[in-house]
Parts: structure tokens; sequence; C-alpha cells
């Protein structure tokens, strides 16, 4: 059985991220080259809903944290002039989980868990206002 906070944090993500939101093949030219950028750093996000708090959240946290800032520093190079307040935002969320998972501890319990999850909700709402306004660009 899944720990109930895993449970908590993929229906959280699903919710803020997958929230009407398909990714869309973006090989079209007139399209920005930042949206297959941003399908990349979609799924990077996503990724947060696969991790295993029970077992080392930490290592996980960080190892999944590395993808989305790799992502969304290539992302933002190439839409930050045209999105420059939401690309921040998320720049900024990312910013605030990488300290929280700094500070984790190799066993955490549920109050500290519950501060990681906050700034997961962070990191997928300000990606969500991102893709929102990315949309007429790129889908």
């Amino acid at each position: 059985m899944k720990n109930p906070i895993n449970l908590t944090v993929a229906a959280l993500l699903a919710g803020l991220v997958l929230s009407g939101a398909s990714l869309t093949a973006t090989g079209c030219s007139s399209k920005p080259a930042f949206c297959s950028d941003r399908d990349q750093l979609e799924k990077s996000v996503k990724g947060l809903t696969e991790i295993d708090f029970g077992s080392n959240p930490q290592a996980a946290l960080q190892d999944q944290l590395k993808q989305i800032e790799a992502d969304a520093s290539t992302t933002f190079q190439a839409a930050e002039q045209d999105f420059p307040t939401e690309s921040r935002d998320v720049e900024k969320a990312v910013e605030g989980l990488g300290k929280s998972v700094e500070t984790l501890p190799s066993s955490p319990d549920n109050k500290e868990l519950l501060g990681v999850l906050r700034k997961i909700a962070d990191v997928a709402a300000a990606f969500s206002r991102f893709r929102e306004a990315t949309k007429s660009a790129c889908d």
C-alpha cells in the first residue's frame, strides 16, 4: 500500500499540473523554440508525482529537482523575454523547493514532509500559470 503522503502529492500535482492540459507535439515551425522545452519541463514537474516519500525522499527529490532545474533553465532562456513574470515565478518556486529539500532530514516526519509538499505545490502552480500564459503561442 502506498504511503498516504505519496497519494496526497500525486493528487495535488495531478490537479495542478494536469488540469485540462495535455502534452502536445511541437514540431510545427511556427511555434516558438521554447514550446518543446516547455513540454519537457512539464514532464519533469510531473515527475514529482512519482517520488516515494517513504524511502529516502530527500535523495529522490534532489534528483528530480536537478532535472527540473536543467529543463527550466533551457526553457526560460528562450521564453523569458516574452513571459518574464511567469518564468521568474517558476524559477522562484523551484528555488524555494530546492531550499526546502536541502534542509529535509533523511528520515523526515510528516510535518517536515508537509512543508516540502507545499513547495512542490508552489512549483506545480507556478508552472501551471506559465503553461497557461504560453498556451496561445505553443498549443
